[in-house]
């Protein structure tokens, strides 16, 4: 039986914090006219969070928690590659 520790569950709610943040900005960025260097800033804070917790071993973690944070990473990165081609 695989069990869910509570750094599990904290990087599933960073994961969607992360996304609605980066998405946000996203959709800011043409009525602001601004450069991607806060998207970029908020992914890379949103990437490093992660790693940085479970580089830690401040709290067990599961192999769900570091897949989750795996996948979160390249799901930030495809967010702010994306975030080019809106207009």
């Amino acid at each position: 039986m695989t069990v869910i520790y509570p750094l599990d569950f904290a990087i599933i709610v960073w994961g969607v914090i992360g996304t609605y943040r980066i998405k946000q900005l996203i959709q800011l960025r043409p009525k602001r006219k601004y450069s991607n260097t806060p998207i970029v800033v908020t992914t890379m804070v949103f990437i490093l969070v992660p790693l940085i917790a479970l580089r830690a071993n401040v709290v067990e973690y599961s192999a769900f928690g570091v897949i989750a944070a795996g996948a979160e990473i390249f799901w930030f990165a495809f967010l702010a590659s994306r975030s080019r081609n809106v207009t």
